[in-house]
């Protein structure tokens, strides 16, 4: 199954209007001077709003808003609750898929944060995340369905700042062309602390935009979003991934509006941009075992890995990978693990949680001998038990209560009952050539390592070893290890130079 890939602040708010190129000159002019000459400056206490709506459209369809509202702390002086939240419907893969997000921030005059509670559902599983600061530390709980993760503390440096404020920040101190800001956030997305970046560096106007507005460039995760903030401190627009994704100010009647609308929509638009076709069609794309390709647009922060049967290298404008598929009978050791690199992928992690599935492992492999038998069982069991529905999942434990799951929670699962019978398993990420849509669509899979080398399993499409459309661009299963993706989606381009 495609997921899309992005997480840069609230899961919400990276799916909007595809208007790519609309980040150019033609679209935006100077204003002239700032008007009043003193650089607009704002407190808490006398903040111009104290809320704003986002209406979120993609590729011409309208599918959520988002809302942030300001208030003073009722039962704390001198704080203040930013709430916001976020909520999406859209159709995918022809199922309804729904997204919610609420947040809830308290933090002080200077905007650091202090506590915070997230939620979030995706397709009906839940998660929530709750923090507070305590001296020079953060201290982080995270729940979901499957149970809760012990507190994991993070050490601070100095202050840290909710990624609710990233709009409000620059009021702060001062809209000023020129100006820069530096500071670190707590990223709920990917339950990391992260370095933020800000520039003001014009003052412009647009007819997508009502009066002049301060372009402000933010720099977060190495990715690159742009803003523009009215003079009274509204964000008017913003912009990422060079301009495919946009969120515009809108009234609140609008942006509830869309739930009626999000009902009819039933076009295919995420798959329609984020899909890579390549100059020719591959035939049986599930028997092959090996495949040359040649890719283009991957941008210099994504280096695709030589290892697990893939060999790539760069060569001018191209990076070249042969895929190549061989079962561990096939193939001579490559390396042995070290300790800790065992331990790390046999570890029971919140997303990947073995030691809530060790039973019904032990119990869908009882009677096989070998890693390998155990693994084409649960492989078996998955496609007989698990339902393939584009439906998102935090944990393998949410995959396995309802029964049903896309490819990364499928994959979570897998490697939970891997990782219970002591096979070190990981998670990895990249494209997968699809015969419904011929071309190339997001996936995760899973590796198991075995007799000296990682052997790839795609607990989706019931493989071991993947097929050889299967192409790795990153390993990890925390949602931030799928950062170096954001750009690739509805850039990348890939020609087929050998398909034996």
């Amino acid at each position: 199954m495609i997921r899309f890939f992005g997480m840069r602040r609230v899961i919400g708010l990276l799916i909007a209007l595809f208007l790519a190129g609309c980040s150019g000159k033609a679209y935006f002019h100077p204003a002239g001077a700032p008007l009043p000459v003193e650089p607009p400056r704002f407190t808490l206490a006398d903040w111009p709003y104290q809320e704003y709506w986002t209406g979120i459209v993609f590729n011409g369809e309208k599918i959520g808003f988002s809302q942030l509202a300001l208030t003073p702390a009722a039962e704390q002086e001198g704080l203040f609750d930013i709430h916001s939240r976020a909520a999406l419907r859209f159709r995918l893969t022809l199922v309804d898929k729904h997204i919610n997000l609420t947040a809830h921030d308290r933090v002080g005059p200077d905007l650091s944060l202090r506590s915070f509670q997230y939620d979030y559902d995706l397709d009906g599983n839940l998660l929530s995340l709750v923090g507070r600061v305590e001296g020079k530390s953060l201290r982080v709980t995270l729940r979901s369905s499957g149970g809760q993760e012990e507190e994991t503390v993070h050490p601070l440096a100095g202050p840290v700042y909710p990624a609710s404020v990233l709009h409000l920040y620059p009021l702060l101190h001062g809209l000023e062309v020129g100006a820069r800001h530096a500071y670190r956030i707590f990223d709920g997305e990917t339950q990391r602390l992260a370095d933020v970046t800000q520039t003001i560096d014009a003052f412009e106007e647009s007819p997508l935009f009502p009066g002049p507005g301060f372009r402000m460039i933010t720099e977060l995760h190495g990715k690159e979003a742009k803003t523009w903030i009215s003079p009274e401190g509204m964000p008017l627009l913003e912009t990422s991934m060079g301009g495919a994704i946009i969120m515009g100010l809108e009234e609140e009647r609008a942006a509830r509006r869309y739930l009626v609308q999000a009902a009819l929509n039933k076009s295919e638009t995420l798959i329609e941009f984020s899909l890579i076709k390549p100059d020719r069609p591959i035939v049986e794309p599930r028997k092959r075992t090996d495949l040359s390709l040649a890719f283009t647009g991957l941008g210099v922060d994504l280096r695709i890995p030589s290892a697990s049967g893939q060999a790539c290298r760069s060569q001018g404008k191209e990076t070249l990978c042969r895929m190549t598929t061989l079962d561990v009978h096939q193939a001579k050791a490559v390396a042995d693990l070290t300790s800790e690199e065992r331990e790390k992928w046999l570890k029971s992690t919140f997303r990947i949680s073995a030691k809530n599935v060790r039973w019904l492992a032990g119990k869908i492999t009882d009677g096989a001998w070998g890693a390998r038998a155990k693994m084409g069982m649960l492989v078996e069991w998955m496609q007989a038990n698990i339902a393939r529905e584009a439906i998102d999942a935090f944990t393998a434990t949410d995959v396995l209560a309802r029964k049903k799951g896309a490819c990364q929670g499928r994959s979570y699962l897998y490697a939970a009952f891997a990782r219970s019978l002591g096979i070190p398993t990981r998670l990895v990420s990249g494209i997968v050539y699809s015969e419904m849509f011929p071309g190339f669509l997001y996936h995760t899979w899973a590796e198991s390592y075995l007799a000296g080398r990682w052997v790839s399993v795609d607990p989706t499409l019931g493989q071991i070893p993947a097929d050889a459309t299967h192409v790795k661009f990153v390993e990890g299963e925390e949602l931030a290890d799928l950062v170096p993706l954001v750009d690739l989606v509805g850039r990348v381009k890939v020609r087929v130079i050998d398909a034996p």
